[in-house]
């Protein structure tokens, strides 16, 4: 059950990131610029845990999936 909750933070993270990207100004801001790469390192260090209990394949394409539906 841990392994579905760190995914779906993974996934949360991952979204902040990207819209942090875009107030960024093309990485001339740097708030956003920072926020971008905490959220990024975040993600993937929380998909990274996700994957001790949900399989690569079934993780990676939720994590893809819902990452760009809430976009």
């Amino acid at each position: 059950m841990t392994s579905w909750l760190d995914l779906f933070i993974a996934i949360l993270l991952e979204s902040i990131g990207t819209t942090c990207m875009k107030f960024s100004q093309g990485f001339t801001q740097l708030i956003p610029s920072a926020l971008v790469v905490i959220c990024y390192i975040c993600s993937i260090t929380m998909l990274t845990k996700a994957l001790k209990g949900i399989n690569l394949n079934i993780a990676y394409a939720i994590w893809s999936g819902l990452g760009t539906a809430m976009q």
